[in-house]
């Protein structure tokens, strides 16, 4: 989903312009216009998958750049306050695991020729920071906590939300596990692996 930077309107299509915001969101166009090539040149059926903010178990939460959904984790596990960068109005369409790989799998395995096709991977929904800190909050403690807010960070989008219209009807895709169902077996995960229990 990085390759629409910040978009002008939400949901994202697949038709709106890349604007990468990091060199990250770069790299990942360029994959997607090399692919394009090689079905343009070669007759290669190519897809690739825009996932938006995909998370679940094993992710690590140990870099600058964690995944939210990790961060937020431990740290309520370690009975510290989640750390928002931002005024936690930021909205994203965090996409569990399990709906990534079912979407990798429909791609990987279609008759349909696909050449160069994009796709939006999500969930279509989209939760803002501070209602997904308090989410995990009620998973992982039972309780309301207070998140802690931090100046904003380079090259982090305001808005991120999938139009999963067009996987739908290509490649059949539709999320197999909501939000709530993700979290909980994410936070479940967390918690065996840092012996805590809540």
């Amino acid at each position: 989903s990085s390759a629409y930077g910040d978009p002008d309107t939400l949901p994202c299509i697949e038709t709106l312009p890349t604007r990468p915001a990091s060199p990250y969101a770069a790299s990942k166009i360029a994959a997607e216009q090399l692919a394009s090539s090689w079905s343009t040149a070669f007759g290669l059926s190519t897809v690739s998958l825009r996932y938006f903010n995909i998370f679940g178990p094993r992710q690590r939460a140990d870099s600058a750049y964690a995944a939210v959904v990790a961060a937020f984790a431990t740290k309520l596990l370690a009975g510290q306050r989640p750390v928002i960068f931002g005024d936690g109005m930021q909205s994203r369409d965090f996409t569990y695991i399990s709906n990534a790989v079912y979407a990798t799998l429909l791609a990987g395995g279609t008759d349909r020729p696909l050449a160069g096709e994009v796709m939006n991977i999500g969930t279509g929904k989209s939760v803002t920071l501070i209602e997904l800190a308090q989410e995990m909050a009620q998973i992982i403690t039972g309780k309301n906590v207070e998140p802690m807010f931090e100046a904003v960070r380079q090259g982090d989008v305001r808005d991120s939300l999938a139009d999963i219209t067009r996987a739908g009807e290509v490649i059949g895709y539709t999320p197999i596990a909501d939000l709530r169902t993700g979290l909980e077996q994410t936070c479940k995960w967390y918690r065996s692996t840092v012996g805590i229990d809540g």
